[in-house]
């Protein structure tokens, strides 16, 4: 297992050597100096890695020029995309609190609670004008809740943990299918969206393309507010959504949207103790490594054919989360 171990940190080391190479000397990096898309995993990633002084850089010029009022998405023409606001909301409020950033981390954890919904719980993707156009988020909540368990933000945490219990129990076809979504204004879940629309809205088990993340960012959550709360509840949860990733097709553990499973079963494991999750932190490691480029990086395959013809925007994005999952594989797995 050593072996493993150590080829694991090596390969984190070689990734964040890679997308250093990319970094300007104000904190930013080439070619997405305005699009937080493409730095916002920076401060966190290269804080794992160790490089503190970029990491703080990058935080830095993020806060200059994209945060307002707890929300990191308010940059000049800015073209990321707003669906995915709240998600890169958590991580850099996650980045912030791991490099002592109160001040963000704090205003982030204030914008976040202002958005979980009362009675259902769950977080938006983003902030709409308007409630009737709110809709409850799987992916947002999970990182949601990782921020929220991670500043002490009990009362805010426990909503979202309870947003899965009822998403879970609400499942009509769980055998075959995860939904994702539900409205805010009645709690509806969402069953019916447009064929482009089904990454967001629904798993399917046995569909090819699936999004297999959404599984491992909410165990990671839910094994975050155990640790918060030492509510066994939390866990028991969560080993309902990680039988759901053994109801997949084959090679669900094999993907590259898979590397957020191993996370989960990285912090299951350490909780736990239970081998069945260590196991599945090894499958996805080795094959998240065997998916590496030479170079470091890593490809978003099948939109793109290699590392020249990705833009740096996705480039960096994919390669800076699997810089922490590789350090949190590592290191659940030495114990």
């Amino acid at each position: 297992m050593q072996d493993k171990i150590d080829k694991y940190k090596a390969a984190a080391r070689r990734a964040a050597e890679w997308t250093l190479k990319l970094m300007n000397e104000d904190g930013s990096y080439r070619k997405t100096e305005h699009i937080v898309m493409g730095m916002f995993k920076a401060p966190l990633a290269m804080k794992t890695a160790g490089y503190v002084k970029e990491a703080e850089a990058t935080m830095n010029y993020i806060e200059k020029h994209f945060f307002e009022n707890g929300d990191f998405n308010n940059g000049h023409c800015d073209p990321s995309l707003s669906m995915y606001n709240n998600y890169r909301n958590a991580w850099l409020c996650w980045g912030a609190h791991e490099l002592g950033r109160d001040d963000l981390a704090k205003a982030g954890g204030d914008y976040f609670e202002s958005m979980v919904h009362p009675e259902i719980g769950g977080i938006p993707s983003r902030k709409e004008y308007h409630d009737m156009f709110q809709i409850l988020d799987w992916g947002s909540t999970a990182l949601g809740l990782v921020v929220l368990s991670m500043l002490g933000r009990k009362e805010s945490a426990i909503k979202c943990g309870e947003f899965f219990e009822k998403m879970l129990d609400d499942q009509p076809e769980p055998d075959e299918r995860l939904y994702l979504r539900r409205l805010w204004l009645n709690g509806n879940l969402i069953t019916v969206c447009q064929p482009h629309e089904i990454p967001e809205y629904i798993v399917d088990f046995q569909m090819p393309g699936m999004m297999y993340w959404y599984f491992g960012a909410a165990m990671a959550g839910l094994a975050k507010l155990y640790e918060l709360t030492q509510d066994s509840r939390w866990l028991e949860t969560a080993d309902r959504i990680f039988g759901l990733t053994q109801k997949c097709r084959e090679g669900v553990y094999e993907d590259l949207t898979s590397g957020k499973i191993g996370w989960g079963c990285s912090w299951l494991y350490n909780a736990t103790g239970d081998k069945k999750y260590a196991d599945v932190v090894v499958k996805v490691a080795d094959h998240q490594l065997k998916i590496q480029e030479p170079e470091g990086g890593w490809v978003r395959r099948p939109l793109f054919q290699s590392l020249e013809e990705q833009p740096n925007i996705f480039g960096i994005e994919v390669t800076q989360e699997r810089v922490v999952w590789l350090d949190y594989y590592a290191r659940a797995l030495a114990g």
